[in-house]
């Protein structure tokens, strides 16, 4: 009752928290988990023996233990699901926009509190650690709980406030081994004010900060094995530093915006201008009784710190420059931004202000990004998915990321035939080698292994298989081969008047690639039936053969350029095609080409003879 009544007294924060609530929890299941959820999923896999659980957190992950014991605890009782996990990421989301409320009001004032939580819901990379199965967002809560305490501590060091700075403390290690970099950036300024305090309150000052650290360090003991596994850990996947490093970071924080980054700026220095105007003498009184000297020095220390530390790791041994290892400074920024909005005296201006900020951060959320509606993470699920959907003979699947697709393939069939390779390269020169390897299978990859095929491997493939079906996602694909000999590439066309250029129902079509060369053509395009989706539509690239015509390896290709041009409100991201007609496969004479279409869902068929006709000499 006491929470509803503080909500009904605080009705705009309410609001906000409402809103990003809404924000957080929407469409929260649609888009895959990609690979690090996957990692989340498989470490906290509560069949696992707890002892198998430590063992796997040790060897895959950089982050203490407490998350993916959480999550297991959870998985155990609402059911192994990304759903569980982001739903958790979310609700620390609402969390992290009310706990920004709280130190905003405790720094500057309730309007600035007010201001910086409607960032926070609004913030497109706020949302995103938000619906992200990892401990991102409850790092983002629990340092901002931190600076938080340690403000009040540092006002009032009393045991009390120690106690609960200390807990925090404790909190904000066991959820990232970067909140060491806050802390020490915390102990700095506890340290500094120790120095310049009066003699009197020193004592009492240094007893309660050692209370605070030895509370944290307590609480983190549990995590010094796995912190020990880390050091000399070298990661190779991350891009080396440069000098616009932190520029794309800050860009990814504002939404990668023009707009934000040209607003921002202003106000930054807007809000620069009104701490510059402060007086008073550097100590510890002065700090203490002017608020905006003492926030500007908790918010200086917050962000200086973990940025000279990273940048100066990234640019002398491993980079660290990635996006999410700087969120912990993406609360500085946000509150920088809300004070500076507070500071505008004229109320229609500041009203004005605030309502252009937010009308462009969620207009970047929803117009120009399409966060809910576009695909962003790698499709490992869609791709699994249509394997298993398709892989009615269970022929073998072959992958270079057995770990990851386990997590799909085991949940539908433990003895599901997946296996490890580790590449198409490697799995076709092992056919090359041992031609009772040269059967049908299946291959499927995610993240960044991208379809590669060496000249040879491509040869090898056109000599013997035939590409029967094919899944082409957002950094997810399968492909199913069959042996040319098993292949049924002739199909009739019974039912078409090839007298026409159109039979059937009619589609829209274009070629934006036609190349011919001496082995054959290669076709690249789209097409579509008007006024509904590609979702269940079959393209086929064909050449006519009396009544007949031959199919040859074609795939799909996803064309969202299509559907944003042309969609008018329907999905035609199935629209795209890639075909090789190769002459080899043809006797001397005169080919048609042709497009065959149907749609499994409407009925709809059609067949379009194009101008195009290739000749095949003797």
């Amino acid at each position: 009752m006491r929470i509803i009544a503080y909500l009904k007294q605080h009705y705009i924060l309410t609001l906000i928290l409402v809103v990003a609530a809404l924000l957080r929890f929407a469409h929260l299941g649609s888009q895959s988990p990609w690979m690090d959820e996957i990692y989340t999923l498989n470490v906290s896999d509560p069949k696992l023996p707890f002892a198998t659980t430590i063992a796997e957190i040790n060897l895959r992950e950089g982050f203490p233990y407490i998350y993916f014991l959480a999550m297991k605890v959870l998985f155990a009782i609402f059911g192994h699901h990304i759903l569980v996990a982001r739903i958790v990421s979310a609700l620390a989301g609402v969390a992290g926009s009310y706990i920004v409320y709280r130190l905003g009001k405790s720094l500057y004032g309730k309007n600035t509190g007010l201001i910086a939580a409607g960032l926070v819901a609004v913030s497109d990379y706020c949302i995103y650690i938000s619906q992200d199965a990892r401990p991102y967002s409850l790092y983002f809560f629990a340092v901002v709980l931190s600076f938080w305490a340690m403000s009040n501590f540092l006002r009032n060091n009393s045991t009390r406030n120690a106690i609960f700075y200390g807990l925090s403390a404790g909190l904000l290690l066991n959820l990232n081994f970067f909140g060491f970099i806050n802390l020490f950036s915390q102990a700095l300024l506890i340290l500094l004010f120790i120095v310049m305090c009066p003699k009197d309150i020193r004592r009492n000052f240094i007893v309660n900060s050692l209370i605070v650290g030895a509370i944290a360090v307590l609480l983190f003991i549990p995590n010094i094995a796995k912190l020990m596994t880390l050091f000399g850990f070298k990661s190779g996947w991350i891009v080396a530093a440069t000098n616009d490093s932190i520029a794309y970071v800050l860009d990814d924080f504002l939404g990668n915006t023009r707009f934000t980054a040209f607003i921002f700026l202003p106000l930054f220095f807007y809000f620069l201008f009104d701490v510059f105007r402060q007086e008073g003498k550097f100590t510890y009184k002065d700090i203490l009784e002017r608020p905006k000297v003492f926030a500007f020095a908790v918010l200086l220390s917050w962000m200086v710190v973990l940025v000279v530390i990273l940048t100066v790791k990234s640019f002398t041994d491993t980079s660290l420059m990635i996006t999410r290892y700087f969120v912990s400074v993406l609360p500085v920024i946000l509150l920088i931004l809300a004070h500076a909005l507070s500071l505008i005296k004229n109320q229609v201006v500041r009203a004005g202000m605030i309502t252009t900020v937010l009308c462009f951060m969620l207009m970047n959320l929803f117009v120009f990004k399409r966060f809910y509606l576009n695909v962003h993470n790698s499709q490992f699920r869609e791709a699994s998915e249509f394997v298993m959907k398709n892989n009615a003979k269970r022929e073998p699947v072959y992958t270079s990321l057995k770990y990851w697709f386990n997590y799909f393939f085991l949940k539908k069939d433990a003895n599901y035939p997946l296996n490890e390779t580790a590449s198409l390269d490697v799995l076709v020169n092992e056919m090359r080698n041992d031609p009772s390897k040269v059967k049908a299978f299946w291959y499927v990859d995610a993240h960044d292994k991208q379809f590669q095929a060496s000249p040879e491997t491509a040869a090898f493939l056109d000599a013997n298989f035939f590409l029967e079906n094919n899944f082409e996602g957002f950094q997810g694909w399968a492909k199913h081969y069959i042996l040319k000999a098993d292949a049924k590439q002739i199909v009739s066309l019974a039912g078409y008047d090839l007298s026409k250029p159109v039979s059937g129902d009619d589609f829209v079509s274009t070629f934006d690639i036609y190349q011919e060369d001496e082995t054959g053509l290669k076709i690249f395009g789209w097409a579509y039936f008007p006024g509904q989706g590609t979702e269940n539509t079959k393209i086929e690239i064909i050449v006519l053969m009396g009544n007949r015509g031959k199919l040859f390896n074609m795939e799909k290709v996803q064309r969202a350029d299509v559907t944003q041009a042309r969609g008018a409100g329907f999905n035609l991201d199935n629209s795209g095609f890639s075909a090789k007609i190769l002459k080899s496969d043809l006797k001397p004479g005169s080919y048609r080409v042709a497009i065959l279409m149907t749609d499994s869902a409407t009925g709809k068929k059609g067949l379009k003879i194009t101008d195009s006709v290739l000749e095949i000499k003797q």
